[in-house]
């Protein structure tokens, strides 16, 4: 049995946690993908399975298909966003262009569990 997939996707550049997050799913057992900028810092670890790169200046239609593209390819039990940016698209995807991600409106044909994780302030 193969183990499950988490797909972490971050938009910023300099954000840690995203960038710790590869490690400590690798340790609970996941294989791990990354979507992230070819620069930041999330895309510069070694623990993940498969990455893929976010080109400059991605646009939001563009983001959308190259998640999707993405969840077909890997097909993560989990979606976790590394940072706000990166949670506040897939809200966005309420309901998709078909042409981008097919005729059911969601980015694989069927539901993505999308975990959001906030830090609460004092």
């Amino acid at each position: 049995m193969t183990s499950p997939c988490v797909l972490v996707i971050t938009m910023g550049m300099d954000y840690v946690a995203p960038a710790r997050m590869p490690f400590e799913l690798q340790r609970a057992g996941f294989r791990v993908a990354l979507l992230a900028p070819r620069e930041a810092l999330a895309a510069q670890t070694s623990y993940v399975d498969t990455i893929g790169h976010f080109p400059d200046g991605v646009k939001f239609k563009e983001w959308v298909g190259i998640v999707a593209g993405t969840v077909r390819a890997v097909n993560p039990a989990l979606i976790l966003p590394g940072e706000g940016p990166a949670l506040r698209h897939p809200q966005r995807t309420g309901r998709l262009d078909p042409a981008v991600a097919g005729e059911s409106g969601r980015l694989d044909g069927h539901d993505r569990q999308v975990v959001a994780v906030r830090a609460c302030a004092p």
